[in-house]
């Protein structure tokens, strides 16, 4: 019985080590499995992990790629658009610098229209005008000469008077025609002094107080004469003479011519003023204009070649000044040259 007690209690101790065993076995294997399970996670947490960390690396990639394409591109665009403004700028200055040799070249041309039309009035003149008053002395002259025991004292005076008045004519003429021609050869000189209006003034109306007093008419002095201006007293004069041969021409005899001046605070506004037979207003834009040829005779059938209007607008410009008509048919005319007070080169 006590072996076989032990052999129970040998059994039982056999079983319950083999049970513990078979326990920690299953223990280990459960550790086992479960740590390979964790390790197997793991793994995969890596694996995915990684994945990550490559997606991301070629994302950074990509970026990148873009980030430089784009850096490319904007420096491209950058240095294309440099080349266009520099382009547009080059073809803006080419054009600028086109049509100022256009405008230069129209000019140009402009001034040779112009030389060639003012050739044209010379030769006209000279043709014509010029060789007009030459005739009428020569012939008349002749006359006298060959025929003065038969002329009665009337005809010797009509004659002497007619080679007068060819000569005065031929005087202002010539005269006009030199000044016209410094005008176009720029040989103007400008002499700026202090002039008294009125001594010009009195020194037209000397002498032309033959021409005026033959048509009977009055040439006066009117407003406030006694004016001090600095200008160049031979251009003023040249001026203010065409004006007054003109208003002559034009006024009928027994009419007036009023010589004046009138101070502005900035101007000097000087006047010839006639109560003749005046200008129309579509004649009016020809008078300064040599392109429209633009002359007719007298009250008194006096020819004339425009030409003394021309030099008048000329030369009042020389001295910054500007001239100006107003004028009612059968009325009169006046003609006001506005001058700086104070002019200076």
């Amino acid at each position: 019985f006590d072996y076989y007690k032990k052999y129970i209690d040998t059994r039982d101790n056999l079983r319950l080590e083999q049970i513990n065993n078979d326990v920690t076995n299953w223990q280990i294997k459960y550790e086992t499995e479960k740590q390979g399970k964790e390790n197997e996670k793991l793994r995969e947490d890596n694996k995915f992990k990684q994945a990550q960390i490559d997606n991301q690396k070629s994302l950074n990639k990509l970026l990148m790629i873009i980030l430089i394409i784009a850096l490319f591109t904007f420096i491209l665009s950058i240095l294309y658009f440099r080349l266009k403004r520099k382009t547009q700028q080059k073809i803006i200055e080419q054009k600028n610098e086109l049509e100022r040799l256009n405008k230069e070249l129209e000019i140009k041309n402009e001034n040779l229209e112009e030389a060639n039309r003012s050739k044209d009035k010379l030769f006209s003149i000279i043709s014509h005008d010029l060789r007009s008053p030459f005739q009428a002395i020569v012939g008349l002259s002749d006359i006298l000469i060959t025929e003065k025991n038969s002329l009665t004292e009337e005809e010797i005076e009509r004659f002497i008077k007619g080679i007068n008045e060819s000569g005065k004519n031929l005087s202002t003429l010539t005269n006009n025609i030199l000044e016209w021609s410094k005008i176009q050869l720029d040989k103007i000189s400008v002499d700026i002094k202090e002039i008294n209006l009125k001594n010009i003034f009195e020194q037209l109306i000397s002498t032309y107080s033959a021409q005026a007093t033959e048509k009977k008419i009055k040439v006066e002095i009117s407003g406030e004469a006694e004016i001090l201006i600095n200008s160049d007293k031979h251009v003023l004069s040249t001026i203010l003479r065409n004006l007054l041969t003109n208003s002559i021409k034009f006024c009928k005899p027994g009419g007036t011519i009023k010589l004046g001046a009138e101070q502005n605070e900035k101007s000097v506004d000087v006047f010839v003023d006639d109560n003749g037979v005046g200008i129309s207003e579509i004649d009016i834009p020809k008078l300064f204009d040599i392109k429209a040829n633009f002359s007719t005779n007298g009250t008194n059938d006096e020819k004339g070649t425009g030409l003394g209007l021309i030099i008048c607008k000329e030369f009042s410009e020389i001295l910054n000044g500007t001239i100006s008509v107003k004028s009612v048919i059968n009325e009169g005319t006046r003609f006001t040259v506005s001058l700086p007070c104070n002019f200076s080169l």
